[in-house]
């Protein structure tokens, strides 16, 4: 991606990419990056615009219930950055909503901020956060050209600001955390690590505590269904809901440390308390490296606890389904790089906007790579093609490899006609270990035909009946692909080998 960047300084108006100085502060070269910047590649502005607003939507971020998390988290960065006003808000496409606030009332008695809650977004030092996804300090606002003038200076009299993204679990920049004085003030990096630090604590924390409460509500409606199906005795039903209760404060109980853990190690790695030694900058970059992919997996494990209900209805919306297929890839990183393999993705021309469940098609994108990199050799290549054909979505899957060809691994091959091709299963002939209550499927549909509280309970009880993980991944993608309406199948030959296809409906 390319960056026009027009650069303001208070002293002197350049045009162009600055030269760090041995003079400059870190709140300087950071207010010399981020503001006035122009993308000349990527989504238009009109485009993030839109994304950002059907993510504050989903996240119901416009409704006027107190969120006490975003309340901690302006208060802590007001009390230990000792800044008199600090302020969390989401940005709509014209106006500036906050969420929480501290301090207002330093302005001046009932002022417009504090009794609107809101500003007009080409007002807002917080664009340029927004434009540029990076943080964005002003030391002193009356001497900088280009903000000497603007109505937070003129008007409320902020003379300095601090201001970073607040970014979702889906990399989408919806808002920011910020901190103003009436006083200049000069950041130091740790003040603008300790903010972003913040920031993202405040939003991984709402985003468990919204996902936790909706699989709640969610597990309650499914265990009330289970009982007025199904003669489960009350013993059993309690010991269940226990269990499943259980993982979700493990889960939950798991994810905040590790949030912190990530947060931390970040710091350490950029050597923002000072300089590390090369063994000490190794252990700092495994740390961080590990605590990503163990969050990456406990995001996965509640995302999928949001899916389980029979009654999941999509949530349809217009997806760039080259940035979904990328974010499912990015959370399988760390796990191709230890199997030696690479994940390409390639789109066909025209075929990036669609209208999908953008969390649906990325947990069966995720689960589907999961397994194939299980089943596939070192040194080898998975390829994911995406089209076009008869106003579906089509998504080919396939392996590369120097020595073996383009084809899928045998193991997924056999999975797919021993369990999932014929409407009755045949006994398995190959090593590919297939669930061991084989006896009760037997007299039943396939796997593929098998309602949502089967399809869960066989993941949840994945140890009892000694089913493989990679199993499970493509039983579960299989599984949303069908709650999308669509279909995966096995295309090719032997001669010219095959590619596992899954076929989505445009709507």
């Amino acid at each position: 991606m390319v960056a026009l960047t027009i650069i303001f300084n208070a002293k002197s108006m350049t045009y162009g990419i600055p030269s760090k100085t041995a003079a400059s502060s870190p709140a300087d070269d950071i207010a010399m990056r981020s503001p006035l910047s122009c993308l000349l590649g990527g989504p238009t502005s009109v485009e993030r615009d839109r994304r950002r607003v059907d993510a504050i939507a989903t996240l119901n971020l416009l409704s006027l219930q107190t969120i006490p998390v975003f309340d901690e988290a302006t208060q802590t960065a007001a009390r230990l950055l000792a800044m008199p006003i600090s302020i969390l808000s989401v940005m709509e496409s014209k106006t500036q909503r906050f969420k929480s606030v501290v301090g207002l009332s330093s302005l001046g008695l009932m002022n417009p901020l504090a009794a609107t809650r809101a500003f007009p977004r080409a007002e807002s030092f917080c664009t340029h956060v927004i434009d540029s996804g990076k943080p964005f300090a002003l030391e002193d606002t009356t001497t900088h050209p280009a903000f000497s003038s603007s109505l937070l200076v003129q008007q409320y009299g902020i003379q300095s600001y601090l201001g970073v993204p607040l970014i979702t679990s889906e990399g989408c920049c919806i808002g920011t955390l910020a901190v103003m004085d009436l006083l200049p003030h000069s950041f130091t990096q740790q003040e603008i690590a300790f903010l972003e630090l913040t920031a993202r604590w405040a939003m991984s924390e709402f985003e468990s505590q919204r996902m936790l409460s909706v699989i709640s509500s969610g597990s309650h409606l499914t265990q009330s269904s289970k009982n007025s199906s199904h003669s489960i005795s009350p013993t059993l039903s309690k010991i269940n809901q226990i269990r499943f209760d259980l993982v979700v404060q493990l889960t939950q109980d798991l994810r905040n440390p590790l949030t912190s853990i990530t947060g931390m190690a970040n710091m350490l790695s950029r050597e923002i308390y000072g300089p590390l030694s090369a063994k000490q900058q190794e252990y700092a970059n495994i740390v961080l490296s590990s605590s990503q992919q163990l969050l990456s997996m406990v995001n996965e494990i509640v995302e999928v606890g949001d899916l389980k209900a029979d009654n999941y209805q999509l949530e349809l919306s217009q997806v760039d389904i080259e940035m979904v297929g990328q974010q499912a890839i990015a959370a399988l990183e760390s796990l191709t790089k230890q199997q030696e393999l690479e994940v390409r993705l390639t789109v066909e021309p025209s075929s990036h906007l669609w209208t999908l469940d953008k969390r649906v098609v990325k947990q069966i994108i995720y689960h589907l790579v999961f397994s194939v990199v299980k089943m596939s050799t070192a040194g080898s290549t998975i390829r994911i093609h995406i089209s076009r054909k008869d106003d579906n979505l089509n998504l080919s899957l396939w392996v590369s490899n120097p020595w073996l060809g383009e084809d899928l691994p045998q193991a997924l091959i056999n999975w797919e006609e021993n369990s999932l091709s014929q409407s009755i299963p045949k006994k398995p002939t190959s090593n590919v270990a297939l669930l061991a209550d084989y006896e009760r499927i037997e007299h039943t549909a396939t796997l593929a035909h098998l309602d949502s509280d089967e399809v869960f309970a066989a993941l949840a009880t994945a140890q009892r009946v000694d089913a493989s993980r990679q199993e499970l991944g493509l039983l579960l993608s299989r599984h949303l692909t069908k709650m999308h309406g669509g279909e995966a199948l096995i295309q090719g030959s032997a001669a010219n080998g095959y590619r596992y296809i899954i076929s989505l409906p445009a709507s």
